[in-house]
């Protein structure tokens, strides 16, 4: 006998004041809800209802007992009330790693609004635009850019990443005009990364599907794209870069758009969690936080 089961049935029985209204209320028949009050009374060894053919009452003990049995019943709702109310508040500390230039200009004012949402998660926010290692940095979260080589990882896709060209108005006076993706090798490109030794590529592609893939170089190289980003607003070549950080130079003027109708390849944005761990309830806010804010 579930004794749990059996205390909810008397409970039912005593407040209905009727067996068959609780046999048609847990689909079960009138004789199975008999069977499991004379269990109850027998592993009680007292009598808990006087039944005749007209009427159902309780006894001395049975008064008692469905008093405490109420109470438990009530008690333990609760109980369970409040487990829920807790799993739907979301508190403690997060870690999390972001990239530099995205994080600044892109996921700072969600974060912050994740955190008014929640008034009582603590953020840790980690910046780098290197690939760390979550496990040995207690990480519970990061944000990536581009595609993934740890497979090991867990992923979820939050957004993506749009590419175009820019140029300041200073470096474009009086240089060479472009008009296809082959003209990138007579100018100054602003590469993204350190390795010298080996060129620099850029792939592009046009309305039509059409993929370009141009060998570029020129004075600088950075492995940061705010750094890209800062020595094209200086004059200093074409770069390739994020919508999210070149949309407000290109409409302030400050960059031009350069080969307008050849795009980068999009570049996907995803939140990444440590192999093998549980991904607790503040992580998937988070991520589910972040995915709806990037896509509005």
């Amino acid at each position: 006998m579930n004794k749990l089961k059996a205390i909810e049935v008397f409970v039912r029985v005593v407040e209905r004041g009727s067996f068959s209204q609780v046999a048609e209320e847990l689909q079960h028949s009138q004789p199975q809800i008999s069977k499991t009050i004379a269990a109850l009374e027998t592993s009680l060894g007292v009598a808990l209802l006087q039944r005749t053919t007209r009427k159902m009452q309780l006894t001395t003990a049975g008064e008692k007992y469905y008093q405490h049995c109420r109470e438990m019943l009530n008690a333990l709702d609760a109980t369970e009330q409040s487990i829920h109310q807790r799993q739907n508040t979301l508190s403690g500390s997060l870690r999390i790693n972001i990239p530099v230039g995205y994080g600044t200009r892109k996921l700072m004012a969600l974060l912050w609004r994740f955190m008014h949402t929640h008034p009582e998660i603590h953020l840790d926010i980690s910046f780098s635009d290197r690939y760390i290692d979550l496990l040995a940095e207690g990480i519970e979260m990061a944000v990536r850019i581009g595609q993934l080589n740890d497979s090991s990882l867990k992923t979820r896709k939050i957004g993506d990443s749009t590419r175009y060209l820019v140029a300041s108005p200073d470096y474009l006076f009086q240089r060479p005009v472009l008009s296809s993706p082959e003209d990138l090798k007579a100018h100054d490109c602003i590469v993204y990364g350190l390795q010298r030794q080996t060129p620099g590529f850029w792939e592009l592609h046009n309305a039509q599907h059409e993929r370009w893939k141009v060998n570029v170089s020129g004075r600088v190289r950075c492995d940061n794209a705010e750094g890209v980003f800062s020595a094209c607003l200086n004059g200093l070549g074409i770069a390739l870069t994020p919508d999210w950080l070149a949309d407000q130079a290109v409409s302030q003027k400050t960059l031009c758009r350069v080969l307008p109708d050849y795009m980068g390849i999009s570049m996907p944005i995803h939140a990444v969690y440590p192999p093998g761990k549980y991904i607790s309830q503040k992580v998937r806010a988070l991520s589910d936080f972040l995915k709806k804010g990037l896509h509005l």
